[in-house]
């Protein structure tokens, strides 16, 4: 099933209704990564979607769990949660800003072995490392 047709889904199983905005609004998500929920408004009132409406859908979409806050290089931050996009860990860098996604296998197996030594169960994580960009250190 694609993303966009789990995403109906999700919004119709919690009784609320697919609609052309709030498509929009999911799509744009998609495209931009980590983004900063003013900066995400500003990008949808380009689009024609109204401010009122983009933070409305924002709202819903964190309590359905569309998305996910982060805080990355201290800023808190808005993208896709896991069930629609890969997961993933972010690198921010200091000097410019630019925030980095990756992933990495050995890091998600080691947090599982940990997790066993533990007898814990991981229900999710969040990784961040900051530091300087290739950009910035030459």
């Amino acid at each position: 099933m694609d993303r966009q047709q789990q995403f109906a889904n999700k919004l119709k199983t919690a009784g609320e209704r697919f609609s052309s905005p709030r498509l929009a609004i999911f799509v744009g998500l998609g495209r931009k990564g980590p983004i900063s929920i003013p900066q995400f408004v500003a990008e949808m009132q380009k689009s024609a979607i109204d401010p009122a409406t983009t933070y409305r859908n924002i709202k819903l979409f964190r309590q359905l769990n569309i998305i996910r806050d982060i805080g990355t290089g201290g800023k808190r931050m808005i993208e896709l949660s896991d069930d629609y996009d890969s997961h993933h860990h972010h690198f921010w860098c200091r000097e410019c800003g630019a925030v980095i996604d990756f992933d990495n296998p050995e890091i998600e197996a080691l947090l599982t072995r940990m997790a066993q030594g533990l007898e814990v169960q991981i229900m999710s994580h969040h990784l961040e490392l900051s530091g300087r960009c290739a950009k910035c250190r030459d």
